[in-house]
């Protein structure tokens, strides 16, 4: 999802103020067919009282976190637009540190700019910023109660009885009305946030472009 369209012009829309923007195309030579997309961008940092200019993915940075970011490739031409892309990102110019972080590891992008890298001496970093989970979840409540350790099981009891107590009115259920799920994330927003400031403490969605 991080390499769609939607995400990637949302988030240049959001995060792109002050920054260049810096698109890899790779064609075809035979028919100018593009096989390839690579969005990048250059952010300008201050290191040691020295600017550095940081190439970067579209779509990474700010205050998000997404992960397997890298080109969009042809299937039919995975190898040869691969390196095109990777030389190409060597020639841009203009930056002084290649921080292309969360590739997945088995892409074939990730192999080719890792060598191109490797052969030019350039300053590359790579690896994961994030560790993002996905979670499986039993079909009930209860089930996932007793898929749990009893020491867990006994603290979100008492948690959810506490918070009972305080607040009778409270209520747990599942927002599946599709017509107003933006609403409803909204609300999410507000809560988290309303729950952070009150203790002071920095928190997701504290700034106005996430």
């Amino acid at each position: 999802i991080f390499t769609t369209f939607d995400w990637q012009s949302l988030w240049w829309h959001h995060y792109g103020a002050g920054r260049s923007l810096k698109l890899l195309l790779a064609e075809t030579a035979e028919t100018g067919e593009v096989v390839g997309i690579l969005p990048l961008y250059l952010q300008q940092l201050t290191l040691l009282h020295y600017p550095v200019n940081v190439l970067r993915f579209v779509g990474c940075g700010g205050d998000t976190s997404p992960d397997d970011l890298g080109p969009l490739i042809h299937r039919d031409h995975e190898a040869e637009v691969a390196r095109a892309l990777a030389k190409g990102v060597r020639d841009l110019g203009g930056w002084d540190v290649l921080l292309l972080s969360d590739m997945p590891p088995e892409h074939v992008f990730t192999k080719e700019m890792t060598e191109v890298a490797r052969a030019g001496r350039l300053r590359l970093q790579t690896g994961r910023s994030e560790r993002i989970s996905l979670l499986k979840l039993p079909s009930t409540w209860e089930a996932w109660l007793a898929s749990v350790h009893r020491d867990r099981r006994y603290r979100v009891r008492k948690a959810r009885k506490n918070l009972l107590e305080a607040y009778p009115k409270a209520r747990f259920f599942v927002w599946d009305d599709k017509s107003t799920l933006h609403a409803g994330i909204d609300r999410l927003a507000a809560l988290h946030c309303k729950r952070w400031q009150r203790v002071g403490e920095p928190h997701g969605f504290s700034t106005p472009e996430y």
